[in-house]
Parts: C-alpha cells; sequence; structure tokens
C-alpha cells in the first residue's frame, strides 16, 4: 500500500512490486514444504486481494509485476490454500490464458480482471485499482480501463444488484480516499 511519490514520481511502486515478488516466494515456500497450515485463510484472501488491485494499476511494470505473481499464485503447484473464489478467478485466468498473455498490454489484462468485478472479495480493491488508472495519464492505460468497465457495466445493465454492489464500492473508494491527492 506504498503509494509514496517525490519528483521522480510514484516510487512507493518498486515497494509494491518487492512486496508481491516476496509474497508469492513466502507462500511457494510454504506450501513447497508442508506448512500451508500457515497461510490462513484472512491472510491469503488479504494478499489476493491487492495483488488484484496492482494488476490493473496505471503503471504498467507495477502490473506486470502483479500479473506474474497472481498467475504464478493462482496456478500454483502443490495448490495455494484459501483462495476466495478460486474457480471463478481459474475460469478467466486459464493456464492457456496465462501462458499467452503479456501482462504489460492493457488491452490483454484490462478486460479480464475487469471480469473479476463480479467477485465481492476483490470487488473494492479492483475498483480502487481501476479508478487509479481510469483517471491516469498514459492513454492506453485510461482507453483499455475505462473501456473494459464501461462494457462490463453495458453487459451488467439489467442486474441491479450488481450494479448496486458496485456503485456503493465506488462511493466507498471516494470517501475513503476524498483528502488523498
Amino acid at each position: 500500500q506504498d503509494y509514496t511519490i517525490d519528483s521522480r514520481g510514484d516510487i512507493g511502486a518498486v515497494v509494491r512490486e518487492a512486496t508481491m515478488e516476496c509474497i508469492a516466494d513466502v507462500f511457494s515456500f510454504l506450501v513447497t514444504n508442508n506448512n500451508e497450515k500457515m497461510l490462513k485463510e484472512e491472510t491469503v484472501s488479504e494478499c489476493f486481494a491487492h495483488i488484484l488491485q496492482q494488476s490493473v494499476e496505471k503503471i504498467d511494470r507495477t502490473r506486470s509485476v502483479a500479473g506474474a505473481v497472481f498467475s504464478r499464485l493462482l496456478l500454483h503447484e502443490p495448490k495455494i490454500p484459501n483462495i476466495p473464489h478460486e474457480d471463478a478467478l481459474k475460469k478467466v485466468f486459464g493456464k492457456e490464458i496465462v501462458d499467452e498473455i503479456n501482462w504489460c498490454a492493457p488491452h490483454q489484462t484490462f478486460p479480464l480482471f475487469t471480469k473479476l468485478l463480479e467477485l465481492d472479495r476483490y470487488r473494492y480493491n479492483l475498483t480502487l485499482g481501476l479508478m487509479v488508472s481510469i483517471g491516469g495519464l498514459t492513454e492506453s492505460t485510461v482507453r483499455y480501463s475505462s473501456e473494459s468497465l464501461r462494457g462490463l457495466l453495458q453487459e451488467k445493465e439489467s442486474d441491479k444488484e450488481f450494479l448496486c454492489d458496485f456503485l456503493t464500492c465506488v462511493v466507498r473508494v471516494l470517501k475513503n480516499y476524498q483528502k488523498n491527492d
């Protein structure tokens, strides 16, 4: 959650990227050495939510690290326990997709990650990440993040429950960050 900015830009991104890679290494180490019981449901859930947030981040390099870490953990053998909505995640990010995707390419990643807004556990973090990307400066990131969100909202326009849940999430993000540039 480090979003430190200085004259060089978002230097907190380096911390977020390193943290995600460390999480992947620790999770892998634990399950490979039969210590998966240490990976509590709340911990795995929180880590996955934040990694997904970074996978719709405005910085290409950070999105790339997040996508690679996300896919590594999701498809890890032996399996990482306690991943919320694991089957739904694997339905969108099957091995074939993961093997072919360029995690840096917004036109490939945003349409896939935006589909995950349907999963209640990840909705807040994905909404936060998408809002930052939609309001970003890079034309391709703004274009594909906003097109992906618009497409999902149009697809779900008759699903009042989803729309209400999504808009509630948007309001929550705005309230939580109202005094944060």
